[in-house]
């Protein structure tokens, strides 16, 4: 807004001056007259958000506009010039940098580890826990409601559309850069955005229209999706993985030099596309997810380091800024897209959080109990990595030798299989299972105030998902 304000100032002062006529610049003067009345109204519409209110007289005087054209017009000016600055001044001192939203929640893994009740059951009666849990659990999940059934109308045409918006003039660079999209797979971040869209919406066609989802929104998941892809495309990279999904890495396939720059290239075509969107807000949001998996994967990068508190605290902030905060941001986002409640958008961002949070815990878990056919990459993977997740830590509290295996990074030769061998003997497998069914708990808990629709059944269906892959 205040470019436009600045480039329309100029233009009134150069037109202005030029017009040596009087019936040109009278002309010119009705001209912008007119359209002021259109942008200022307009302005003062949008400067609501930033807080700034008019008076009451101003605003008549705004929506009347006086007869004398000269005053007309540099009245105008004024205002446009006032409303620049007040525009300018809230957005450089917007709080952009303080938003990471590291809460109780993303940190409810560190009272676990300071139960030391837990630490005392065994495997049994953690075990019966976990039992209790995941059935009360199972018993808010409705029958029948398969979450990406019910979001496959939209998602049908998303997945065509993301290999156009992802096409180059490049023929190598667009390959690169579909690879991934052209293998298929469940788009689970862009259906939980979907059926988030629906929820909010009460599940209800917009008027005039069959669609629930606005165009915008569906653009918001396509863009989500470009995101995630990309940074797995440069995780690959600095892993150095061979697979990905079941298949080749794109780095396998291409090089390690390709798979950067087509990772590049998807931030660059979604950077693109989240501006068309012209929502101040989902710019903000999506542009800080971005900059969260860069803050994830340095954190991953730096290792375990100091005592075991800010061990496990390292740990969970890498996994909500490399994992959670993604989901979490896009969903607040595709709230903000349209005119919702504000609790809305709040009650989105908790519900992606905390499922993008349990999502990572299982997917831990399952580097330790899953195979390699089911990961789609090699079991104990994150072992062999260097990686301390959340079965390693809950371990180092019952096999304080652990820490320092972690501090090499498992990187002597019996290093992975003698840590796996007091993993497994401990309960450390257990707790992670207990925190993943807390954190479904709290998505599920999140979204409990929307009306009853098949969109939120479908969301509570999604949550169990997550941990169902326990079983």
């Amino acid at each position: 807004l205040h470019g436009i304000t600045s480039g329309v100032k100029s233009m009134h002062g150069v037109m202005y001056g030029s017009l040596r006529r009087p019936l040109l610049r009278n002309r010119f003067l009705e001209t912008t007259s007119a359209r002021a009345t259109t942008w200022i109204p307009l302005a003062l519409t949008s400067l609501r958000a930033y807080g700034y209110s008019a008076s009451r007289s101003s605003t008549y005087y705004m929506a009347k506009m006086p007869c004398s054209r000269s005053s007309h017009l540099f009245h105008s000016r004024g205002i446009m010039s006032s409303i620049g600055e007040i525009v300018k001044k809230k957005v450089l001192q917007s709080d952009l940098f303080s938003q990471d939203q590291l809460d109780d929640d993303v940190f409810m893994g560190l009272h676990m580890l300071h139960d030391k009740h837990a630490v005392l059951l065994d495997k049994a009666q953690l075990e019966e826990q976990i039992r209790s849990k995941y059935n009360s659990l199972m018993a808010q999940i409705p029958s029948g409601v398969d979450p990406f059934v019910v979001a496959s109308k939209d998602m049908k045409s998303m997945a065509e559309s993301i290999k156009d918006l992802v096409g180059s003039d490049h023929p190598v660079l667009s390959t690169v850069a579909r690879y991934f999209f052209d293998a298929g797979g469940k788009r689970f971040r862009p259906n939980i955005l979907i059926l988030l869209a629906r929820a909010m919406a009460g599940d209800v066609p917009r008027a005039g229209s069959t669609d629930v989802v606005t165009p915008s929104q569906k653009r918001l998941a396509e863009i989500t999706e470009m995101i995630h892809t990309a940074s797995l495309l440069h995780d690959d990279v600095l892993d150095d993985a061979d697979t990905r999904r079941g298949v080749a890495s794109v780095n396998a396939m291409f090089g390690s030099k390709l798979a950067v720059l087509g990772g590049d290239f998807l931030l660059a075509r979604a950077s693109i596309l989240l501006a068309r969107l012209r929502n101040f807000e989902a710019i903000e949001l999506m542009s800080l997810s971005i900059e969260h998996l860069v803050k994830g994967e340095v954190l991953q990068m730096n290792g375990a380091k100091g005592e075991s508190d800010a061990v496990f605290q390292q740990y969970l902030k890498k996994t909500y800024y490399k994992t959670s905060a993604l989901i979490a941001n896009s969903c607040r986002a595709v709230i903000v897209l349209e005119p919702h409640p504000a609790e809305y958008s709040q009650m989105a961002f908790e519900y992606g959080k905390n499922v993008g949070l349990a999502f990572q815990f299982v997917d831990d878990l399952l580097d330790f109990t899953g195979t390699s056919e089911m990961l789609g990459k090699p079991a104990l993977n994150d072992l062999r990595e260097g990686l301390a997740t959340a079965p390693v830590l809950f371990a180092a509290e019952e096999f304080p030798v652990l820490r320092a295996y972690m501090q090499r990074k498992f990187a002597n030769p019996n290093d992975v299989e003698e840590a796996r061998a007091m993993i497994e003997s401990s309960n450390a497998l257990q707790r992670t299972k207990l925190l993943a069914l807390q954190h479904t708990e709290k998505a599920i808990e999140a979204i409990s105030p929307l009306p009853p629709s098949l969109a939120k059944d479908a969301l509570i269906s999604m949550a169990g998902r997550v941990v169902m892959r326990l079983k």
